[in-house]
């Protein structure tokens, strides 16, 4: 939703995308046909929808898969802490497309789930770009939230505008991907 705010042509097909959007998604990957540069796909649409993987197989032939990137890596080991299963299978991606560049982004896999993700992506020839997980540029504050809804955002707006007037970057967290959305 970014990236469209900011005239990037990306989309998101998941189990909630709407009937018109998946179906011009389709269109995109089969035939070239509408803007589209970006597409955030779901593991679980990887691993279970063939349709999706034989119109991401038209894509490839026709020369439009550039790069496939896998975000939250480390939910494909087993040895990592948010294991997911449909991830395991996304191997799948490097096996049906050798030459498609591949990147795995990760924040948190240890070296156990590092040699891993290297193995069940099959990609034995990567390059790793490993840093420390202590990030001094990072603080954290928790502060106690009201109760009324329309409160806690306006404490939020306020704080940032009066903390952060040159536009610095932050991240708020928040218990729910609806309740990041309203924030």
């Amino acid at each position: 939703m970014g990236l469209a705010a900011l005239g990037i042509p990306a989309h998101m097909l998941t189990s909630t995308t709407n009937k018109e959007i998946e179906k011009f998604i389709y269109k995109a990957l089969e035939k070239g046909e509408g803007e589209l540069k970006i597409l955030y796909v779901t593991p679980e649409k990887i691993s279970k929808s063939k349709r999706f993987m034989s119109k991401l197989e038209k894509c490839h032939h026709a020369g439009r898969l550039s790069l496939v990137a896998i975000d939250e890596a480390h939910c494909c080991s087993q040895w990592g802490h948010d294991f997911r299963p449909d991830y395991k299978n996304l191997g799948i991606l490097k096996i049906q497309f050798p030459s498609v560049p591949m990147i795995a982004l990760t924040a948190t896999a240890t070296s156990k789930v590092q040699m891993d993700l290297i193995e069940m992506l099959h990609i034995p020839r990567s390059v790793k770009f490993v840093s420390t997980v202590n990030r001094p540029n990072l603080f954290y504050r928790v502060y106690e939230k009201s109760s009324v809804g329309k409160v806690v955002i306006d404490e939020i707006a306020n704080f940032i505008s009066e903390s952060y007037p040159n536009n610095e970057s932050g991240i708020v967290y928040c218990f729910s991907r609806k309740e990041c959305e309203q924030v």
